[in-house]
């Protein structure tokens, strides 16, 4: 009788995609060594932004500031209001599809539509402080110089924008209103909600972590450790965004490698296109034909999946959880509903595995955590982390195995409601400042 975990396994195995090729530990020293060369200004697939933001809690005091969440899928804009106590309250917050999500648009569109979103909040404030969850150069005054877009946003002529410099611009020219505008990235945004969340506990340091349609982390850095910096910035430690979508030296299986080629930017973004939401689902999808053209699954089953469109991970999502998905059109028999099962859970188990390795590469780089009393405290916000079955459980089981019970580091994982909005308006408030 045919063992179907195993064979599943030998398929996996063959392709290089397995959970259990990956090591830990090599994999670890090599994140590590790539974050050290991005700080040092070296070539390195980690490009190791400063954030250019750091913690005053003293700043946290009767403000309001509109906030706004350019997220992989999505684009949020709420007004946020600080008390004398700086307790942070979340109002009028609208949700948006993310310009260039569903068809390419030009930088000039993008702005204009932008500008649209946050006209009705300038009568309460002029002080916006922008979250960007792509790779952008933050800039001393804390504007964002556009590296890429990614997460298969369409927008033409963006790259190298000042993001903040062309909002302000583009409201000046709707509203004819005068405004501030700082920018920030998700991650830090998350790790900074975290922070003024922690103030009752004890926390050795801070990370940020998102998992969502893509995926990054950011931690605490000493500035002394930071020798490409070539501002002055007068404060002992700062947030550095690790960028960690775009590691590309993790193990790779041949169907990652065309998956690749598929994209809008081969090449780019390695890590993230092995984890993250945005590209999860198709990425089982080309697992799944790989595999039926192969011979794993039955020929009825392959003629049935012909006829599905390109899955997304909500849908290998609904398939774990036992919900209703295109996949229950696939299977005919029992045995292709357990090999499509498994396939889909050591594709997760394997995202996992490297999405605990950034958040693992920050924890040791950040120096702190040898102790239970003073964990380091791992802001996680996305919900690829949240909701897809088996992928928090996993990514905190790796963390306590691999850094508390191998290298003595103590983490906890904490959820901040509205984290990313919370905490790019406390950016803005800490513009610049110490930590």
């Amino acid at each position: 009788m045919e063992n179907i975990q195993n064979t599943v396994q030998q398929f996996l195995v063959r392709h290089q995609m397995f959970y259990r090729q990956i090591d830990l530990d090599q994999c670890l020293d090599d994140y590590v060594r790539e974050m050290e060369a991005g700080l040092n200004g070296e070539e390195s697939s980690l490009p190791m932004l400063p954030a250019y933001v750091a913690v005053d809690e003293s700043s946290i005091n009767e403000k309001k500031i509109i906030s706004i969440d350019a997220g992989g899928t999505n684009l949020r804009v709420a007004l946020v209001s600080f008390d004398k106590n700086g307790e942070c309250r979340v109002e009028e917050m609208q949700k948006y599809r993310m310009p260039g999500i569903e068809k390419q648009i030009s930088s000039g569109t993008f702005f204009e539509i932008l500008a649209g979103y946050v006209s009705p909040l300038l009568h309460a404030t002029n002080t916006i402080v922008i979250s960007f969850a792509y790779p952008a150069e933050i800039t001393p005054a804390m504007d964002g110089k556009i590296i890429r877009m990614v997460k298969e946003i369409k927008i033409d002529g963006i790259q190298g924008s000042l993001l903040g410099e062309r909002l302000k611009e583009s409201i000046i020219r709707t509203a004819g209103q005068e405004c501030h505008v700082f920018v920030t990235n998700d991650t830090v945004a998350t790790c900074l909600a975290g922070i003024a969340s922690a103030k009752k506990n004890v926390f050795g340091s801070y990370i940020g972590f998102v998992l969502g349609t893509g995926i990054n982390s950011c931690y605490i850095e000493k500035v002394e450790n930071i020798k490409k910096l070539k501002a002055g910035f007068d404060k002992k430690s700062m947030i550095i965004n690790v960028e960690s979508a775009n590691y590309n030296r993790q193990p790779k299986g041949d169907i990652d490698i065309l998956f690749d080629q598929t994209t809008i930017d081969p090449g780019h973004n390695s890590l993230e296109k092995m984890v993250s939401g945005g590209y999860l689902g198709a990425l089982v999808d080309d697992i799944i034909r790989r595999s039926a053209k192969e011979g794993l699954f039955s020929s009825r089953f392959y003629e049935a999946y012909e006829k599905i469109d390109e899955l997304d991970t909500i849908e290998i999502g609904k398939y774990i959880e036992g919900e209703d998905s295109v996949l229950l059109k696939a299977y005919k028999d029992q045995g292709d509903k357990e090999k499509l099962f498994y396939l889909i859970k050591y594709t997760i188990k394997r995202a996992a595995k490297l999405a605990a390795l950034q958040v693992a590469g920050a924890a040791v780089k950040c120096g702190e955590g040898a102790s239970g009393d003073k964990p380091v405290c791992i802001t996680a916000e996305g919900s690829t982390y949240y909701k897809l079955k088996g992928m928090k459980d996993e990514i905190e089981r790796y963390l306590q195995d691999w850094l508390r019970d191998k290298r003595g580091i103590f983490t906890k994982v904490i959820q901040v409601e509205h984290a990313v909005i919370k905490g790019a308006a406390i950016a803005g408030l800490f513009n610049g400042y110490k930590i």
